[in-house]
């Protein structure tokens, strides 16, 4: 087969479902190709062959397809896997051939020449130059006019320990320090190289040369005739408020607001630790307090703290071992029918309405009585009193019994009284159209007048009443 194609890898985005990944290039084997999944941050992951993935198609010309193992719901298939090999979302699929640099067709003397093996060494062998020439591609390398000449160097370990290479003053290989080389003080008259580093004595900060030069003129560097060859690398005036702020943000005293170099006013650390420490401990005791205040509410098995001879209001409330047997609860206090403790005080219920339990009467028996009327009433508890509704009844008859006697203003003499009934001997009226009081005497009505008269009204009134 003849190799057209420089072609040595393949790569493609992944979004979380694709499995089958193509590769365009001839391998020999499955295990010709190396998988790498390079992740959104630049995190790359070599890929283990029949552990993640599967290779299809070893041995064509035109390529096959590397499949990532999932579970496909059936553990015949060849790339079926429990656990989902999978690239994600964001993450890139990279495969590239990866020869190992061996040469495996053994010509024989005298023995027949295939063709096949024969060409098959030689695609393995351009293969080898491709895969090697994608490497040399992703190095860096020297111009073919760069003069340089000279591309090793002989420094020991030693030497090169934290070191960085570079490049010397003609152009070859050299090693130096990662920042610069520190020349102390600033001095007139001095050759500075670029990345040396010097100290301005006249305000402490620390500058780096860019441009290399023969100083001149006096500090600060900042007014220097020369001070664009110098960058600033440390300013010693703002490092030092930095430190004083930093200072006060991390050790300033509990409660002791500060001042900023900036004007921002705040806290130390070392106060919201203090403060985080206190809120801590409050919440511990919370959490304590949350549980009492819990148990006086609903516990109804004891005393909410033992010896103290304190209940839960559910307790209080419903009743509960230790309330109940002490003072009772207020569901007894409002519907026991019996005494509620030893003193033989009952409940709301059997004042109001029980009869047989409370000697001196309930609330309905001081209401209601023992009978259905006054005339069939009894005496209340062990007091030898009746009633509301007793004493009523009696007060409502005295009533209508002078009202049948004196029948009040009227226009005319009446034949019956208020309820309707006969007139009684002895009923008196007063007679609006006369301006008359007069008396019935059994069979008419007479005009109370003169001293007959006062004596009859007399003996009415006595009647009436």
């Amino acid at each position: 087969m003849a190799i057209s194609s420089t072609t040595t890898k393949n790569s493609a985005s992944a979004n979380g479902t694709q499995h089958s990944f193509p590769y365009s290039f001839k391998i020999f084997a499955d295990g010709d190709l190396t998988v790498i999944v390079r992740s959104a941050n630049g995190t790359e992951t070599v890929k283990s062959l029949n552990t993640d993935y599967i290779v299809t198609n070893a041995g064509n010309a035109n390529g096959g397809n590397v499949l990532f193992k999932f579970n496909t719901g059936n553990s015949n298939d060849a790339h079926f896997s429990s656990s989902d090999k999978r690239p994600q979302s964001g993450e890139t699929v990279l495969i590239r051939r990866n020869l190992t640099l061996t040469q495996g067709t053994d010509y024989v003397e005298n023995d027949p020449f295939p063709a096949e093996s024969h060409e098959n060494a030689l695609d393995r062998i351009t293969m080898i130059a491709q895969q090697l020439q994608e490497a040399i591609d992703r190095s860096l390398k020297i111009s073919r006019t760069n003069t340089m000449t000279s591309t090793e160097f002989t420094v020991g370990a030693t030497d090169r320990a934290n070191k960085i290479l570079s490049f010397d003053s003609t152009g070859e290989l050299t090693i130096t320090t990662a920042i610069g080389t520190s020349r102390g003080n600033w001095a007139a008259s001095t050759a500075y190289a670029e990345r040396d580093i010097v100290k301005d004595t006249s305000t402490n900060n620390i500058f780096i040369v860019n441009t290399a030069h023969t100083s001149s003129g006096s500090q600060p560097l900042t007014t220097n005739a020369n001070s664009a060859k110098y960058t600033l690398l440390v300013d010693a005036a703002t490092a030092t408020t930095a430190s004083a702020d930093a200072q006060k943000l991390a050790i300033n005293a509990e409660d002791s607001q500060f001042t900023l170099s900036g004007g921002t006013q705040g806290f130390s650390a070392l106060h919201y630790a203090a403060k985080a420490a206190a809120s801590a401990t409050s919440a511990a005791t919370a959490t304590v307090n949350v549980q009492l205040a819990e148990d006086f509410a609903t516990k109804t098995t004891g005393e909410v703290v033992a010896g103290t001879g304190k209940f839960s209001s559910e307790a209080h409330a419903l009743g509960g071992t230790g309330v109940t047997n002490q003072v009772g609860a207020s569901k007894e206090w409002a519907i026991n029918p019996g005494a509620v403790d030893s003193s033989g005080e009952f409940s709301s219920k059997a004042y109001a309405v029980s009869g047989s339990t409370i000697n001196a009467g309930s609330a309905k028996n001081w209401a209601l009585g023992g009978g259905n009327s006054f005339a069939t009433n009894t005496t209340i508890g062990n007091t030898g009193l009746y009633s509301a509704k007793y004493y009523a009844e009696q007060a409502a008859a005295s009533q209508d019994a002078f009202d049948d006697v004196y029948l009040g203003s009227k226009s005319s003499d009446p034949s019956v009284d208020n309820d309707g009934n006969a007139l009684q001997t002895g009923a008196l009226y007063y007679s609006s159209s006369e301006g008359k009081l007069k008396f019935y005497n059994g069979s008419a009505w007479v005009a109370v007048e003169g001293g007959g008269a006062s004596a009859g009204f007399s003996i009415a009134m006595s009647v009436a009443l």
